[in-house]
């Protein structure tokens, strides 16, 4: 799979997590998403209502969200 394919395979996983941690953690009823890619890279922004997030541990999706962040950040 080719470097840009993986990055936005990345992005998807992330946007999917976020979603699913909105929904499940905060009680959301609506997020944004948006993108914006320049010759240094791509943004993806996530924002959500609900909830503000509890303090603590991360939980696995934290973590995942975090992990496939850095293999997007080490693949550039």
């Amino acid at each position: 799979m080719g470097k840009a394919k993986n990055r936005y395979k990345k992005n998807v996983e992330i946007i999917e997590e976020f979603v699913t941690n909105a929904v499940r953690h905060s009680g959301a009823t609506e997020v944004f998403i948006a993108g914006k890619a320049d010759n240094k890279g791509f943004l993806l922004t996530l924002t959500r209502d609900g909830e503000p997030t509890k303090k603590g541990a991360p939980g696995i999706g934290t973590k995942l969200l975090e992990s496939i962040s850095h293999e997007i950040t080490e693949s550039r």
